[in-house]
């Protein structure tokens, strides 16, 4: 299930919104992320990398032979920050991107 922004995040409206609608497409995220992990896939598994003061939330959105397209997650990052090698979508090695997964996994094993 790829990734969609469900609630909007204008910073501009109103902020306890914006935060508030932040944690909700997180959550959705999350979600998704957990269904994908439980059925022991790697498509539309997630990640996020550090950037500024936040961090940029990236999902699989397509697996080929050798590399997998990671797509940025808006509506998480209030900022909209992007990394500067992935942008709004990039292609990279797939054992990358196992490996930008299995980091998030040991990372939540350790911090639950």
């Amino acid at each position: 299930m790829e990734y969609r922004q469900r609630h909007p995040t204008d910073i501009q409206a109103d902020w306890q919104i914006a935060i508030d609608n932040s944690k909700l497409n997180f959550e959705h995220l999350k979600h998704i992320d957990r269904l994908v992990k439980a059925e022991g896939g790697l498509l539309h598994r997630s990640f996020n990398t550090p950037v500024a003061d936040g961090r940029a939330y990236y999902q699989i959105t397509r697996i080929k032979k050798k590399t997998a397209v990671v797509k940025i997650c808006p509506g998480i990052c209030l900022d909209e920050y992007r990394d500067n090698i992935l942008g709004d979508e990039c292609e990279i090695p797939l054992s990358k991107a196992k490996q930008l997964v299995w980091q998030m996994d040991a990372l939540a094993r350790i911090f639950g």
